[in-house]
């Protein structure tokens, strides 16, 4: 039986072919492109896991853009709110002056607007039309206000608005106080007017 020797020039020969058929392989798997691929060839099993990342998708696929799809089923109601306090808008009204005219370079009389019995004001409105509006003011249980026209013609339909809830312990010294402080606030327009 002949014995074969290992000699240097058969080792590296044969790990020269071996380079040759493993290179080979090598850089012909690199060299594909995806115009050579088919469309819909390569599937998910063919992908090696993790070796996609976000970054290498198309904005749609990442759900950056594109038509969004249909509004899914309502979801169940949610519980109910707390409810108001007892009594938090009960007993509220609104009240009106009756209306008033002005003529030229007057100013409105007495304009007021008075709550009913056991409530106060909690808000004020008015309407003047195209007069200047002096003040408007609470007045304990009414809205007293002053409007001056300074227009060449009548103004018509002038009001003020108590908006009105029930009174919580108010005085009767506040209510006959707010009288006199509403007059008091009238004569100030008055002179004021005047000595112009």
């Amino acid at each position: 039986m002949q014995r074969f020797r290992n000699t240097p020039a058969m080792v590296l020969s044969v790990l020269a072919l071996v380079v040759a058929v493993g290179g080979g392989t090598a850089t012909a798997a690199a060299m594909i492109t995806g115009k050579q691929i088919k469309n819909g060839t390569v599937t998910g099993q063919d992908i090696r896991n993790g070796s996609i990342g976000r970054e290498d998708l198309r904005p749609s696929a990442r759900g950056l853009r594109g038509d969004r799809g249909p509004s899914g089923p309502a979801g169940p109601a949610g519980p109910a709110g707390p409810a108001s306090p007892a009594g938090a808008l009960e007993g509220v009204t609104v009240v009106e002056s009756p209306p008033q005219a002005i003529a030229p370079g007057d100013i409105t009389s007495d304009l007021r607007a008075h709550c009913p019995a056991g409530h106060t004001v909690v808000g004020t409105g008015f309407s003047a039309s195209i007069g200047r509006v002096a003040f408007v003011n609470r007045y304990g249980t009414f809205v007293g206000g002053a409007v001056i026209n300074d227009r060449s013609i009548v103004l018509e339909n002038i009001r003020v608005q108590a908006i009105c809830a029930p009174a919580k312990g108010q005085t009767r010294a506040v209510t006959r106080g707010a009288g006199d402080a509403f007059e008091a606030d009238q004569r100030a327009l008055r002179a004021a007017v005047t000595s112009r």
